[in-house]
């Protein structure tokens, strides 16, 4: 099992927007009680755009086969962090493949390099953090490495004068 950060344009302009689609790659499918994605971006060359404005705070756009709660979907722009966490409903574990969620970014300033939009882990049992978890056992890490399992995404942002 595995979590990719797929981006749509790895060469935007500065002031282009291009999509991050959150995949969970579960060729098995095996079940899942909570899915957690702690990202983290540079807010001084992206940010992330409110992709549901009807909702407070800056949200990324869940799955629409995500059947259970999504219990935490914000982006803290000054810090540079996306928060995204849920999990099944009463009715029992998820089965999901696919497309688990969609971050739209606006780039803001070019970089000198390749930029990288990572997943972020921290300490077992505690959020934030990125994980898949059933039955109290992350399936995405291994205990002895956590960025296990995760395909980060790296981008180039030009400026629209080396265009």
């Amino acid at each position: 099992m595995s979590v990719e950060m797929r981006c749509g344009d790895f060469y935007p302009t500065v002031g282009d927007e291009f999509v991050v689609n959150v995949l969970l790659h579960n060729p098995r499918g095996m079940p899942l009680d909570e899915f957690g994605l702690w990202v983290v971006y540079s807010p001084s060359i992206l940010e992330v755009v409110d992709e549901q404005p009807e909702v407070e705070g800056v949200n990324i756009l869940p799955a629409r086969k995500v059947k259970g709660s999504v219990i935490h979907n914000a982006a803290y722009q000054e810090l540079g962090q996306l928060l995204y966490r849920f999990r099944g409903d009463k009715s029992g574990p998820l089965h999901l493949s696919g497309s688990v969620g969609q971050i739209t970014f606006r780039c803001l300033a070019p970089t000198t390099g390749f930029e990288a939009i990572r997943a972020r882990f921290g300490d077992w049992g505690f959020w934030p953090n990125t994980y898949v978890i059933y039955k109290g056992r992350d399936n995405l890490s291994s205990e002895t490495n956590h960025s296990d399992g995760v395909i980060f995404c790296t981008i180039q942002v030009r400026s629209p004068e080396t265009m």
